[in-house]
């Protein structure tokens, strides 16, 4: 919150303009497997210069990513992005092939140098939702009027039902379908399951055609194609004397059914002294093998006493060991690429780091916190650097030094582990410096599995 705070107000002072439409906080909807224009422009002062840009989305389910990097004139998108992002120039960037998952807010950040101010970073923010058009099991909707009517559990009165469908996908947002009456009143459904919608017709209920169709006004439902059979919607005549004998038939079942459980009521009494008399026969030779078991039944609860005291003693045992470490470099790291280490080990709890290779193997099932840190002291040196969970990288810190102001960089992720997965830092270019003094390695056991 303070560097938001400090960089708004650093940005008054300095001449960088944003020359396009995209304001903060702006809504774009694209389709999926379509294109995301991001047309992020600006203009700078004679003496400014770009130091670098990066752009960064944050998704709906609060999973956070960079994009891609612009910096010493080269355009770097990280591994997801390769070949999907595209500069445009300036802040402006194309990302191809746009999936639902990656709806959420897109923020490109402009840092800008001049004599009187080192870095300056400016940002602009959208958000971006990414819409999923429905599908159908034919490619089109599908009406009809059901042959029996439904019990209506709220009225408990009988109903004549259509169903609209059937969907394979709801799309996102997910699409309902709306029906239009004879009378051209709107109705929603009752129902929905697996794809098909339901309609209970309000009694009595009228004659006419019922249209169900989807909503032209979705996000899903526009991003159809535009000979879309879906978009036509389907189209069922309801006869009003019809339904009105379904209705009478549906009455005259429930009446015959409740006559029936009334006989079969009447023919259980009769049934009833004598299930009396055979279930206190079964209760006295049940209390009878009771009595005859009680023995066993007491060895077996001792017994199995003893397991669970035996079990909770195991439990515990486990319970009680810990593993974390702290480490740190023993010297400055300069121009150096790959896996970071030696490291001299100041804590190492459960011996799960080898301060010789710099890697840390799972020593129990759990999860665990990891956080790794750098700076570089002198100027125009950078600090690039992976935290790795089996080559994977996991997470991921930057920074650069200008002038006389040291960058740090620090890395951090929660992982679920197994015995034997190993996790180090590892330095992203050769052309990276690590200061040994502000260059550590630390990770600590959050819960093990089996406590």
């Amino acid at each position: 919150m303070i560097w938001v705070l400090l960089t708004t107000l650093l940005s008054l002072t300095t001449a960088l303009q944003w020359t396009d439409s995209l304001t903060n906080n702006t809504v774009m909807t694209v389709c999926s497997a379509s294109d995301i224009h991001l047309p992020w422009n600006f203009t700078l002062s004679p003496d400014e210069r770009i130091e670098d840009i990066k752009w960064i989305y944050w998704a709906e389910d609060g999973s956070e990513g960079l994009i891609a990097i612009f910096a010493a004139n080269f355009f770097n998108p990280v591994p997801a992005f390769s070949g999907r992002a595209q500069w445009t120039g300036q802040g402006g960037i194309v990302v191809s092939q746009a999936a639902v998952a990656e709806s959420g807010n897109y923020t490109v950040m402009v840092s800008t140098g001049d004599a009187t101010h080192p870095l300056v970073t400016f940002s602009k923010t959208i958000y971006v939702h990414v819409a999923d058009p429905p599908t159908a099991q034919s490619g089109e909707l599908h009406v009809l009027q059901e042959p029996d009517a439904v019990l209506d559990n709220e009225t408990r009165q009988w109903r004549v039902e259509l169903t609209c469908g059937v969907l394979t996908s709801p799309g996102h947002p997910a699409v309902h379908v709306v029906w239009t009456t004879p009378a051209g009143h709107t109705l929603q459904s009752s129902s929905e399951h697996n794809g098909t919608f339901r309609l209970l017709l309000p009694n009595p209920p009228s004659g006419g055609n019922y249209t169900c169709t989807l909503p032209t006004l979705s996000p899903a439902t526009r991003c159809l194609p535009p000979l879309s059979l879906l978009l036509e919607g389907a189209t069922v005549i309801v006869d009003q004397v019809k339904v009105s004998f379904t209705l009478l038939e549906a009455r005259q079942r429930e009446t015959e059914a409740r006559l029936e459980v009334k006989l079969r009521e009447s023919e259980s009494k009769q049934q009833h002294m004598l299930t009396l008399m055979s279930t206190e026969n079964a209760r006295l030779q049940a209390e009878l093998d009771s009595v005859k078991n009680e023995n066993n039944q007491q060895n077996s609860y001792i017994s199995a006493f003893q397991n669970t005291t035996e079990s909770l003693k195991a439990r515990l045992d486990a319970a009680s060991t810990r593993v974390s470490f702290h480490a740190r470099l023993p010297s400055t790291l300069d121009n150096f690429h790959g896996r970071l280490h030696p490291f001299n080990i100041i804590t190492n709890e459960g011996d799960a780091l080898n301060g010789t290779t710099g890697i840390f193997t799972t020593p129990r099932n759990g999860t665990y916190f990891f956080v790794a840190s750098s700076s570089s002291d002198s100027a125009d040196t950078l600090v690039f650097m992976y935290l790795m969970k089996e080559g994977t990288r996991v997470a991921f810190a930057y920074a650069r030094q200008y002038s006389s102001y040291t960058a740090a960089a620090t890395c951090h992720a929660t992982l679920h582990l197994t015995v034997g997965e190993r996790v180090w830092v590892e330095s992203a270019y050769s052309n990276t410096y690590y200061y040994y003094e502000s260059t550590s390695f630390t990770g600590f056991l959050l819960g093990a599995d089996d406590w």
